[in-house]
This record gives C-alpha cells, sequence and structure tokens, in this order.
C-alpha cells in the first residue's frame, strides 16, 4: 500500500487559499489551537464556506484505496505580512520594478494516516485572477521558521507551520490564499485589509 503524498501539487487540495515560500528548515510543532471568526472552528469540505478566515481550520480526509492510506488533515493561514525584509530585493529577483518579498504564515496538521507536504500548493490570488507562486529560492534572512519547499513527511499527530515567501507587486495586495492539491477542491482564506 503506497502513502499519500500531499505535496505542492500533490498535497492536500485542502479547500483554503494560502500562500507562503520556505525552505528545508521545516519545524514540526504540535496539533494548533484554532481560532478565526469563532474560535478552534473547523471547516469541513461539506460545510466549507467559500473562503475562510485566517486561522479558520480546513479538514481534509480521504478513506484510502487499494493504492493509498487513508488519511485525515487540516490546514490554515495564520497570517500575511507584505513588505517583508530580505538583503536581496525581490524587484531586481525578477526584473520586476515595484515587486517587494510578502511571508505567508501556514500550518498544516497531520491527524491520521501518513501524508507529505510542501510550499507547493499554495498560492496568492488576486481580484484580477492573477495567482502567484512561491518564490523557488530562499535566502538565510527570509521571514523564519520557513515552510518546506520541498516534500516532508508529517507523522500522525504531527503539524508543520512555516513561512513561506512571495515575490509580488508592491502596490497591491492578494484577494486569497489558496491551497490546491491533487486530493480535494482547492480552498481559499481571504487576506485581511492592510
Amino acid at each position: 500500500m503506497r502513502t499519500r503524498a500531499i505535496t505542492t501539487a500533490a498535497l492536500l487540495t485542502a479547500s483554503a487559499a494560502l500562500t507562503a515560500c520556505s525552505s528545508s528548515q521545516a519545524g514540526t510543532v504540535a496539533e494548533p489551537t484554532a481560532a478565526s471568526s469563532s474560535p478552534n472552528s473547523t471547516v469541513s469540505k461539506a460545510t466549507a464556506p467559500s473562503t475562510l478566515a485566517f486561522h479558520q481550520l480546513h479538514k481534509s480526509s480521504s478513506p484510502g484505496d487499494d493504492e493509498y492510506e487513508a488519511y485525515s488533515v487540516t490546514a490554515t493561514v495564520l497570517g500575511y505580512e507584505q513588505p517583508v525584509h530580505a538583503s536581496e530585493s525581490a524587484a531586481d529577483e525578477i526584473h520586476a520594478p515595484g515587486n517587494v518579498w510578502a511571508a505567508l504564515d501556514v500550518k498544516v496538521c497531520n491527524q491520521t494516516g501518513e501524508i507529505t507536504v510542501s510550499n507547493e500548493p499554495w498560492q496568492l490570488s488576486y481580484a484580477d485572477g492573477a495567482r502567484v507562486k512561491p518564490a523557488d529560492f530562499q535566502y538565510d534572512d527570509f521571514p523564519q521558521p520557513v515552510y518546506p519547499d520541498d516534500d516532508t513527511d508529517v507523522p500522525t499527530g504531527g503539524c508543520v507551520r512555516g513561512k513561506i515567501v512571495f515575490n509580488v507587486p508592491g502596490g497591491k495586495r492578494p484577494a486569497t490564499v489558496v491551497y490546491s492539491t491533487e486530493d480535494d477542491a482547492p480552498v481559499s482564506w481571504s487576506v485581511p485589509a492592510a
């Protein structure tokens, strides 16, 4: 029986929009305390609003099959910061004058089964329909701790929390954070006004 990978393109498309950049310095932490519009609220696929609030949990699960083990996970966005400081300029990095670095703080917890996470499923979505993926690299002075950018196993009962960095237009703010995996429908969180 194979283990289900919940990574960037194959992570649990836990119906939530989130974005963040990270590196291989991921930290595993205890199960999160959920808080959002109502503290400790968890939202499942069946009852999920179209857009969640920061700190609101999205729960995703699969009963498993002959090829993959069953799993149950939660995902949430904890914060968004723009701009964030780094020694290298975001504008110079991709030759886009006016661009800045932004950081998304996210957390995914494995309730049951075996999962693998990465930053790939997270994107920032703008009102005009533009989407921004996490930065392809990390600088040492990016916000810490970083969320894994490569496949990282998360044991049952474990969580991974970290910051995902994006190279974004400085004069705009994303409307939502989108979390999309091959196993679930995309989910999104509303980004609060600055």
